[in-house]
């Protein structure tokens, strides 16, 4: 059996990491960029713009441009363009490329999945209608797309797994919940998605037929998928349902879902020892609102995370964290993140074992 521990807060600290600044180009700066990763000579990234006209809904739509920009010569090169949809999902590089989801505004959202190279070359690899945006999870050529369809009151949620090479697809997790009076439920919901290169990690909540609140109640755990063995393992039971998911078995990363007032110390850290039990720990400055958008394990002692106010690096063997405020967390790479400051700058940060 596995035990966890009341938990304790992360202590903070000035680590001392060697840093290095790359000036993006100029004409990019002023509008919304994001750097995705590398492509051998290479860095990919991303830039954002809105287009004058909206939808028949009165939504603005996106423009997003990908580009290859060479540090070596100063050129850049456009690989790839989305327009006229509601939002983009994804953006993973792979190989000399790049992942991208477009979400347009139908009867339903209307989402079609892409792996790109070059302009004349556009692969479409999945196609789906939902009623609200989908979670991505990319690892190793694996493409994993978690969501949801409603028929009267049930909700239908899957998680289906795409080779980006071969194409095939197959469905690896299903699970069925229905709403009653608009807000008491029974069945199975499942949220969030992560993961390693041997399975993936998500939540699964079950309400049961005495007290079905959606907000209030529902057993969560969070549920590894493994794929070589085809079976669930339950890592970790839940005393309340998380709004945030990430990392991976020896380290869990959860944000507690709260439905009342603003509450501190939301944020949380699971850490396995080599006995079995987790240790668990709070992330100071995490709260309901200032909750987590990503989370990245850079190596085997450093994990990054990103709020909607800060950056976090966190040393998980000594349990230390430093908090990066006025930056945009973008990329990882073994080792390495990547971050852009409030003066536009990529800053580089090596993060050594």
């Amino acid at each position: 059996m596995i035990i966890f521990s009341t938990g304790t807060g992360l202590k903070k600290t000035n680590f001392d990491f060697t840093t290095s600044s790359i000036k993006l180009p100029a004409e990019d700066l002023s509008h919304k960029i994001k750097i995705l990763g590398q492509c051998s000579n290479s860095v990919l990234y991303c830039v954002y713009s809105s287009l004058k006209e909206d939808d028949s809904s009165g939504n603005s739509l996106l423009c997003c441009r990908y580009y290859k920009y060479f540090f070596e010569t100063g050129e850049k090169q456009l690989i790839a363009e989305s327009s006229g949809c509601f939002t983009v999902l994804g953006n993973f590089p792979y190989g000399e490329g790049v992942i991208y989801g477009e979400a347009k505004l139908e009867e339903q959202l209307s989402i079609s999945i892409y792996y790109q190279t070059n302009l004349d070359k556009k692969i479409k690899l999945y196609a789906f209608e939902t009623v609200s945006i989908p979670d991505l999870f990319f690892k190793e050529g694996r493409l994993f797309v978690s969501y949801e369809m409603i028929s009267n009151t049930s909700i239908r949620q899957m998680i289906e797994l795409i080779s980006v090479e071969t194409g095939k697809t197959e469905r690896i997790v299903s699970e069925e919940y229905s709403i009653s009076d608009g807000y008491l439920c029974t069945g199975k919901m499942i949220l969030g998605l992560s993961g390693d290169e041997n399975g993936i990690l998500y939540q699964e909540i079950v309400f049961d037929h005495d007290n079905p609140d959606l907000d209030d109640t529902g057993r969560a755990q969070i549920v590894y998928w493994n794929l070589s063995e085809q079976n669930q393992v339950i890592l970790k039971k839940l005393e309340k349902k998380a709004s945030f998911l990430g990392g991976v078995p020896e380290i869990l990363v959860v944000t507690d879902y709260t439905y009342e007032a603003p509450l501190e110390n939301t944020g949380k850290l699971y850490i396995k020892k080599g006995n079995g039990k987790y240790a668990s720990y709070f992330i100071p400055g995490i709260e309901s609102v200032n909750d987590i958008k990503t989370c990245d394990i850079i190596n085997e002692r450093f994990i990054v995370i990103e709020s909607f106010q800060a950056v976090y690096i966190i040393d998980t063997n000594n349990f230390e964290y430093e908090k990066y405020e006025n930056m945009d967390y973008q990329f990882s790479e073994k080792n390495i993140i990547y971050c852009i400051d409030n003066e536009q700058l990529l800053i580089k940060f090596s993060l050594e074992i």
